[in-house]
């Protein structure tokens, strides 16, 4: 293809790991291959998933005259789909989020320390 291939950093990176992974027996489920990075001052997950020949689509593609190739093989590595997400706003979530249960759970420390010792005062009334 005139315009496929990697076109920067991480896509070069991916579908080498991608590659090397699908050639070293025994495959896993899924070829996947992520990074955290900073785009423009976000924070982003870039995401890369391989995509492998199945035994069912390599008498088809060696066979068609349209192939680009006629030597396919099964679990050969044929697509990579990439995926970039910024994560600001999950960030942000998250973090609102344990904001929230921090000031939960300090209420609670601080109504459970109050009656222990409201509790503990009025033990001591008593037993004087």
């Amino acid at each position: 293809r005139a315009n496929g291939g990697p076109k920067d950093d991480f896509q070069r990176e991916a579908l080498k790991i991608l590659t090397d992974r699908s050639r070293q027996p025994p495959l896993p489920k899924q070829l996947e291959y992520h990074r955290f990075v900073t785009i423009e001052g976000r924070p982003s997950l870039k995401y890369a998933r391989g995509q492998l020949m199945k035994e069912s689509c390599v008498k088809c593609h060696n066979a068609h005259q349209q192939s680009p190739k006629k030597n396919w093989k099964e679990n050969e590595l044929v697509g990579v789909l990439l995926i970039t997400r910024p994560l600001d706003r999950d960030v942000e979530r998250t973090q609102a989020g344990l904001q929230s249960a921090f000031v939960v759970m300090g209420s609670a420390v601080l109504s459970l320390t109050g009656f222990a010792i409201i509790a503990a005062m009025r033990s001591r009334s008593r037993s004087t």
